[in-house]
């Protein structure tokens, strides 16, 4: 599986299962590289911006917590746990 992250109308990277991710260089042209725009623990462009253990905090970060993730994962089917599945819906 893998998912394009947006960002401002421009497509700045895409996850992967196993969670890597990959930069566009859309996005490294226009913010350039080791911007944080995405994140703090994600520079654009640099090798610990597609760090692994960095990628899942961030998108986990994104999702909801407590009886909301809950639902939604029961609304889908999904294991509450597959971060990208739950991005995914």
């Amino acid at each position: 599986m893998s998912l394009d992250v947006w960002l401002y109308g421009t497509r700045a990277a895409t996850v992967r299962s196993g969670m890597t991710l990959t930069w566009t260089e859309e996005a490294v042209r226009r913010w350039g590289n080791g911007s944080r725009v995405v994140s703090h623990l994600l520079p654009v462009g640099s090798p610990e911006g597609r760090h692994p253990a960095r990628v899942r905090v961030w998108l986990e970060g994104l999702l909801p917590e407590g009886r909301a993730g809950s639902t939604l994962a029961a609304e889908h089917r999904i294991d509450p746990d597959d971060t990208m599945a739950m991005l995914a819906v």
